[in-house]
């Protein structure tokens, strides 16, 4: 897990006494996470269901939007707002089809994405096409659903046919959205199947048409609208029912059809976060044989209407949890996910930026993280409450400093820089103001100096404060080291503790191996109460019941099989605690 604090500079309303904490930034070692080395602009893209006619027609609010870098856009494709009075796939292919996608009108139910499209192309950032609504004669009565899926896949492929005249490069499509939300009212839906079974049928029709035409397009599904083996207790089903509902089903029925794993975040820790994401990947390598990309096509944490008008409620219950689920939750995991999107541009619930004039709480937060983006750098502390990550570009070194912690903490920062001389740093932050709301102070830089082989200089985090530095000059030399870490997988998922019976996994370990190995556990349903028994191999290791622990190994694992055992010291009242996955992590340096 990747956490340790870097450089920050600024002098913020100081706290009477602060804890030291050094931290080190070495740009010549990459850290790379299975094979993935950078952190892509693509973990802050927005889902723009509402407010992109405001990109294209507000310049203001287009330099706004725009100054936050984000990878990804994703529009909600209605295909009902461009669709032929009667079935015809090969109306999308007619000039009346591009002259409607790109002269609707930007206040009218419709939106013109034949202007959004090249726009999203000059910002910097890519599109997301999200298919759905069916248009009448093609509704299935009582529904929101395709009645006949070949016609309704035909159709999703001319209408993608649209969205490439327009943006060439086009390659992310999802199927749906939120089935799990909707499809479960569906007629077809008979006794002995699943609505799971259904919408597989469907989504294997759409992917199979829409790769016909395009073979490089990337399409990706469910679309769960909660994470993949969620949620803890619903009325009715066993705890943690989406995994054997949904997402074993999924995975095994479209193993030949998608080419990436979909789901929403809303409202969850970073530790269940990580733990989803290792299942799925655990799950994706042991029945599709591969790494399986994952996109988390909506994220945020919800707030009552009244709470949205609370600068306090909204720092402390959307933009400090979120700030957390990015940084202790998803960066790590930047070798699984591919993609994050936060929900929403300008939806009044879920809102980025309305005003340009005055952003969002969210908005500033975006801003802040504007520049992590490139080779992920080696950044080191040796104060766990700071939380960092340092980046490298063609013309700027970042870093992003975290104080998560109630503590003022005063830093002394030694950046060993690439290039030698360096201008700037230019530094933003963002942190809890007087009343509770978020506040952006002032920083100074004066105190950060040129020391070869780089800069030196100490800082003051206030509580919960982030501040982010950018290094630039004209160009960096990249990195000339790595630090690489590989995960191997047990097979078996979601494993019931009952009693003090023990659940057994297998852990592979290939022989190429090499380097540091520390055993990570995942849990579902731990209340920290429980007392477990691990042992690998035999050798028994010291293990708390929490969501997720790197478990230090007494003796190395042996190449090929290893054997653990989870079990409970003593039985417990707890029907939802299940071992969620379990991997052995390598770390090497090269």
């Amino acid at each position: 897990m990747w956490r340790s604090p870097v450089v920050a500079a600024l002098a913020m309303a100081l706290c009477s006494q602060a804890w030291p904490a050094t931290v080190t930034v070495d740009a010549g070692t990459a850290v790379v996470l299975g094979t993935q080395a950078e952190v892509s602009s693509r973990l802050f893209g927005i889902t723009a269901f509402e407010g992109f006619p405001s990109v294209v027609g507000d310049l203001d609010y287009r330099v706004r939007v725009q100054a936050l870098r984000p990878g990804v856009f994703r529009f909600g494709g209605a295909v009902s707002w461009f669709a032929p009075d009667q079935f015809d796939p090969g109306w999308y292919d007619t000039p009346e089809a591009a002259r409607q996608f790109q002269e609707t009108l930007l206040l009218g139910a419709r939106y013109p994405y034949g202007r959004f499209l090249p726009l999203v192309r000059e910002m910097g950032a890519e599109s997301m096409l999200s298919l759905g609504n069916p248009p009448p004669y093609l509704t299935l009565e009582g529904t929101a659903n395709p009645s006949d899926f070949d016609q309704w896949a035909a159709l999703c492929a001319g209408y993608v046919s649209l969205w490439r005249r327009f943006d060439p490069d086009l390659r992310l499509v999802q199927v749906w959205n939120e089935p799990n939300a909707s499809w479960f009212k569906d007629p077809r839906v008979k006794a002995g199947f699943s609505e799971a079974a259904l919408h597989i049928e469907m989504a294997n029709k759409v992917s199979r048409a829409i790769k016909a035409r395009f073979p490089d397009v990337e399409v990706g599904g469910p679309v769960l609208c909660w994470p993949p083996s969620w949620p803890a207790s619903q009325t009715g089903m066993k705890p943690w029912y989406t995994w054997d509902l949904w997402t074993l089903p999924w995975l095994e029925g479209t193993r030949e059809t998608m080419d990436f794993f979909d789901f929403h975040v809303y409202n969850v820790s970073p530790a269940d976060f990580q733990v989803q994401c290792e299942m799925v990947a655990a799950a994706a390598r042991a029945i599709q044989g591969r790494d399986l990309p994952l996109w988390i096509t909506e994220s945020n944490y919800d707030l009552s209407a009244e709470e949205r008008a609370d600068p306090a409620a909204i720092w402390a219950k959307r933009v400090l949890p979120y700030e957390r689920l990015l940084l202790h939750g998803m960066l790590p995991q930047a070798d699984k996910v591919a993609g994050n999107l936060v929900h929403d541009l300008a939806a009044q619930a879920f809102r980025v930026l309305g005003d340009p004039e005055s952003p969002e709480a969210m908005y500033w937060l975006l801003w802040i993280l504007r520049d992590l983006r490139g080779t992920r750098l080696l950044a080191e502390s040796d104060d766990p409450a700071v939380t960092t990550y340092a980046t490298l570009e063609e013309d700027r070194l970042t870093v992003i400093a975290f104080n998560d912690s109630s503590e003022s903490r005063e830093v002394t920062i030694r950046a060993a820089l690439p290039g030698g001389w360096w201008t700037g740093p230019a530094v933003r932050a963002i942190g809890q103001g007087d009343h509770g709301g978020l506040t952006r102070p002032q920083l100074r830089t004066g105190d950060f100096r040129h020391e070869p082989p780089g800069a030196v200089g100490t800082v003051e985090l206030p509580a919960y404060a982030t501040a982010s530095i950018s290094f630039r000059l004209d160009h960096f030399a990249r990195p000339g080291r790595q630090r690489t870490t590989t995960e191997h997988f047990a097979a078996e998922t979601l494993r019931f503790l009952r009693g003090t019976d023990p659940v057994t996994l297998q852990l592979p370990l290939p022989d190429a191996s090499r380097g540091k190995v520390v055993l990570r556990l995942g849990l579902l349903g731990a209340t920290g109460k429980e007392r477990l028994r691990v042992a690998l191999n035999g050798h028994d290791l010291t293990a708390d019941a929490v969501t997720i622990q790197d478990i230090p190994l007494d003796a190395a694992p042996e190449t090929g099989a290893n054997t653990l055992t989870v079990r409970l010291a003593e039985p417990a009242d707890n029907p939802r605690l299940a071992v969620a996955f379990a991997s052995l992590v390598v770390t090497a340096e090269r």
